[in-house]
């Protein structure tokens, strides 16, 4: 075996231009899976640092029935922030936060323009602790005084004001009353999907309340976990521990739509994969079979020597082997440096439909591994044919130059 592995890279080095081109085929194919995957983790990554770190959190408590209704804002099932049911769900394990939210609908207007909006009243202090990320893009620092509203740019060129301008909100309380508040406006860097900058809006959580009539009263708890990968036990043990009263969700559950997607990225990677796992065999057998050819003489002496046709074959698939080897070496070598050098760089968020933002694509090692292994199980299968074809030569036809 070591003589004959020996005997396979010598023929590679002495046929080194074919050797570097087959090598480039099966290198190509693993940049380009390590590049789809790369592209599908920083994208993933982004959406959850967009979605779930900005906005959602890991988990969210609401009363039963909410989710079927949230479409709707319902006041009705919002329920006393008591103090009592906020150490209950800190006394969880794996729960480190907890934050008040009140999400409502209403108006939002001035002399110069009205339109509606989705309100979102929190609590900073301890929102930044459930949703790091939630003020690094909506807010310059985590400063949200009583009797302000935050809302984003595409918002405020809809009602036609500037930052420091007064502007009225108005919503209807969950009996019925129309309340309004005349708030001073922040400042929103516009971060996220064009439709969230144009329809929400933030004020702190005792400001929404008085405007909705629902003092003390939240509509959900934000919850944040001490990692995301516990999030499902978490969610379990708080199952468990508030009844059938509430109802808890974690953020996959919340965002459905990015659930999908990921599966949907999961599915593209494994279709990338089996296709260019197609195209390098395909490649690669017909190239193999060429050499085959021209190496008919070769193969026919050896056989005239007394080398064994099962030696023969193995020749030819430690070769191929080889060829793999190299090439899948190759690959993860170019795929990790140019996603690298993207991740360096950064993709603009506006090429996946965001307003601002950067994609920073990430090397994921196992599809790293998996391409690896996948390019020198892809060499080998190329070569079964082309190896059993040189070891049923002829060795009187093969030293004539016929096949």
């Amino acid at each position: 075996m070591n003589a004959l592995l020996r005997l396979a890279g010598r023929n590679l080095l002495r046929h080194r231009r074919r050797t570097v081109l087959l090598s480039l085929t099966g290198a190509l194919g693993v940049t380009a899976l390590l590049l789809v995957a790369g592209l599908s983790t920083g994208f993933l990554t982004w959406l959850i640092e967009t979605s779930v770190l900005a906005k959602v959190g890991a988990i969210q408590v609401h009363r039963i029935g909410y989710a079927k209704s949230a479409m709707a804002t319902p006041l009705s099932l919002a329920f006393a922030d008591a103090p009592q049911l906020r150490a209950k769900i800190l006394s969880v394990p794996g729960v480190t936060a907890v934050s008040g939210r009140l999400l409502f609908s209403g108006l939002v207007g001035s002399p110069r323009g009205q339109t509606n909006f989705v309100g979102r009243g929190v609590e900073p202090a301890v929102e930044v602790k459930v949703c790091p990320k939630a003020f690094d893009e909506f807010l310059e620092g985590a400063s949200m005084p009583e009797g302000s509203v935050v809302v984003g740019g595409a918002l405020l060129k809809a009602i036609g004001l500037e930052p420091g301008e007064r502007v009225q909100l108005q919503s209807t309380s969950a009996g019925g009353r129309v309340n309004a508040l005349t708030l001073t406006l922040l400042a929103m860097n516009d971060a996220g999907a064009v439709l969230d900058s144009r329809r929400q809006v933030a004020l702190p959580l005792p400001t929404a309340q008085q405007l909705t009539g629902l003092e003390g009263r939240v509509t959900e708890y934000g919850i944040a976990t001490g990692s995301l990968d516990e999030v499902d036990a978490v969610a379990v043990r708080l199952r468990a521990e508030l009844g059938p009263e509430y109802e808890v969700q974690t953020w996959g559950e919340v965002l459905g739509i990015w659930r999908d997607v990921i599966s949907y990225m999961n599915w593209l990677i494994g279709f990338a994969g089996l296709l260019l796992g197609a195209v390098v065999v395909t490649l690669l057998g017909a190239a193999t079979s060429g050499a085959v050819y021209e190496r008919v003489r070769e193969i026919g002496t050896q056989l005239a020597v007394g080398m064994r046709r099962r030696d023969v074959q193995r020749l030819f698939l430690y070769e191929a082997a080889l060829l793999g080897v190299v090439g899948a070496i190759a690959g993860v070598v170019l795929g990790v440096l140019a996603i690298s050098i993207l991740g360096a760089v950064g993709i603009p968020g506006r090429y996946f439909g965001f307003q601002s933002g950067v994609v920073r694509p990430s090397v994921d090692w196992l599809v790293a591994g998996l391409g690896a292994l996948g390019t020198v199980g892809a060499t080998v299968i190329a070569g079964l044919v082309p190896a059993w074809r040189a070891s049923r030569l002829n060795p009187v036809d093969a030293l004539r130059g016929k096949l």
